[in-house]
């Protein structure tokens, strides 16, 4: 697969999304992802057109509430918001390396 990559453990669901969005068959085709290390941009552009897409998806039955809660979150000091972001970002790191 063109977009395989070795050190990205985080965005396997991202690659697989993308991989059946632009996947035309068993020929040379292009995912759009850069070698390894730089794709970063545009993973960043991907998960947030893949989020936007399932938040708005007409079956979501929690839209409503989801976007409550993005509202409030958006409210919050962006001191609050980056420690609430590096929380986060910890306790993935922790996961992963409990996965390996």
């Amino acid at each position: 697969m063109i977009c395989k990559t070795k050190n990205n453990k985080r965005d396997c669901g991202v690659f697989v999304m993308r991989y059946m969005e632009t996947y035309i068959g068993p020929t040379d085709y292009k995912t759009g992802f850069p070698k390894e290390g730089a794709e970063d941009e545009l993973l960043d552009w991907v998960r947030t057109r893949y989020a936007y897409a399932l938040i708005n998806s007409k079956i979501n039955f929690l839209k409503d509430d989801i976007m409550e809660l993005a509202h409030e979150y958006n409210k919050q000091a962006k001191e609050k918001r980056e420690s609430d972001q590096r929380k986060a970002c910890a306790e993935i790191h922790k996961r992963l390396k409990d996965c390996q």
